[in-house]
């Protein structure tokens, strides 16, 4: 156990050292990057962030969505429910095929 602690301990402090050595981005440029951000919804946001854990799910989607641009309304809920992506997924297959 002391040993797994210890090479944590070795680790954190890398990864420490790592961080502290890159360049500080210039000022206003962190804001810059993530205001436009702010002017979307939270639920929105909170929706889209759970999508975007799911990537390969999320190309598999668009892929399907693609194939199967006749469906529309519950057909296209019912197909998207049916292919096991992640429900996060899912929803966003109906809110943009819908």
């Amino acid at each position: 156990m002391r040993a797994a602690k210890a090479v944590c301990r070795r680790s954190l402090a890398a990864f420490a050292v790592a961080v502290t050595a890159l360049p500080r981005p210039p000022p206003g440029q962190p804001d810059a990057l993530v205001a436009p951000v702010a002017l979307y919804p939270d639920s929105l946001l909170g929706q889209f962030l759970a999508t975007s854990t799911y990537p390969l799910e999320v190309v598999e989607a668009s892929r399907w969505l693609d194939q199967n641009r006749g469906l529309q309304g519950a057909a296209l809920v019912d197909a998207a429910r049916s292919q096991g992506w992640d429900p996060s997924v899912a929803a966003r297959v109906q809110q943009h095929g819908g």
